[in-house]
């Protein structure tokens, strides 16, 4: 930063504000996850994992790795 002029310096605060708006709104949906998995936990007793919470109450799915292309080029 040393060699920093004014116009990097307010392109560096502008970055620095988005990413710490993307860094608060990541951490809102993380908490929200949370909340709705320990609602769906009380509400659904018989669910002691988190795995059969997902597909009994949110009809989560695991995907197979088969379609991610790992072997191509």
């Amino acid at each position: 930063m040393k060699d920093a002029t004014p116009t990097d310096t307010t392109q560096w605060a502008r970055i620095s504000s988005r990413n710490a708006a993307q860094v608060v709104t990541a951490e809102l949906e993380k908490q929200q996850y949370a909340l709705d998995r320990t609602d769906a936990f009380r509400a659904n007793p018989s669910c002691e994992r988190l795995s059969q919470l997902e597909e009994t109450v949110f009809h989560y799915r695991q995907g197979t790795l088969d379609d991610l292309a790992f072997d191509e080029p």
